[in-house]
Order: structure tokens, then C-alpha cells, then sequence
């Protein structure tokens, strides 16, 4: 991030990807300013516009560049760690944004409570061997092959 305010900063990977893409609404103004409000509204972050993005905390710097790929509409979603340093209340409606969306989402990550809230296929890997590819809620319930992969029952399922 390293322009004057975030809204900046949003547009500006939103209209180098238009440009990219020989996309004609690069031009419109109202359509790039409507599609990065929109974003920062999806991440929870609608008040930072003219926030100048060095002095946010790590976590708004985070959410703010996923702004910026959501101004793009992909079809795909690589995300990788997506929940680290956010917090509570901001880790909840990102995960809320992921459920809401109709897109492939693959996500890497150790938070195992992310992925037992939000996929339906876990696929886990152990020094680079894929030992599980299946049903999510069933691997992440199996504390003695978690144990067997340094992993530890998702925190929601310690109570």
C-alpha cells in the first residue's frame, strides 16, 4: 500500500487491472468509484476511505487489499493465511464475506477454526504429502490424526 488514501490505494489496483484487461470501464469514473466503495463495504472498512493506509494497523492493511481484489470480481480466490492479525469482530464477517461469495475459494491456512466454520473439503498436508483430501467437518473432529499431524482439535471443538 503506498498511496495518499486507501480509497486511492483500491482504485488503483482496480484500474491497472482494467487497464489490463482492455476493459472500457476504466474511463468511467462513477463505475471505479462506486466498485471501491462497494469493496471497502464488503471488508468492513467503509470509513477509512481517506485514511492515509501506513497508519493503519496490519490487519486494516490486510482487509484493504482484499478490497482491492474483490473491486476485481475474480472467479477464483487464492488467499493465503487470510484471518492473521484480524480481529475478532473483523475475522467473523470476512469469514461471513467467504460463505456469502459464489466463487472458488481455496485458502491456505493453520487457523483449523476458519476452516471448519467455512469448508465443506480439507485437504491437509504433512511435509509435503497430501494425507487427507475429504470432508472437512470429519478430519477436523478426529483428534487422534490431528495428534498424528501436529494439529490440534479447531479451538470450537474443545468446549
Amino acid at each position: 500500500m503506498f498511496s495518499t488514501t486507501v480509497f486511492d490505494d483500491v482504485a488503483f489496483g482496480l484500474i491497472n487491472f482494467l487497464i489490463k484487461k482492455k476493459d472500457p470501464r476504466v474511463k468511467n469514473i462513477d463505475f471505479v468509484k462506486a466498485k471501491v466503495r462497494e469493496s471497502l463495504v464488503k471488508v468492513n472498512l467503509p470509513d477509512i476511505e481517506n485514511e492515509v493506509p501506513y497508519f493503519l494497523s496490519f490487519g486494516e492493511k490486510k482487509l484493504a487489499t482484499l478490497a482491492t481484489v474483490l473491486s476485481y470480481d475474480p472467479e477464483i480466490f487464492i488467499l493465503d493465511e487470510p484471518t492473521s492479525n484480524l480481529d475478532p469482530q473483523n475475522r467473523d464477517n470476512f469469514i461471513n464475506l467467504l460463505k456469502e461469495m459464489n466463487k472458488t475459494i481455496i485458502v491456505a491456512t493453520h487457523d483449523l477454526d476458519l476452516a471448519y466454520e467455512f469448508s465443506k473439503r480439507t485437504i491437509i498436508i504433512n511435509q509435503g504429502i497430501i494425507v487427507y483430501d475429504g470432508d472437512t467437518k470429519r478430519v477436523l473432529q478426529n483428534k487422534e490424526f490431528l495428534d498424528r499431524n501436529n494439529l490440534r482439535l479447531p479451538l470450537s471443538l474443545k468446549i
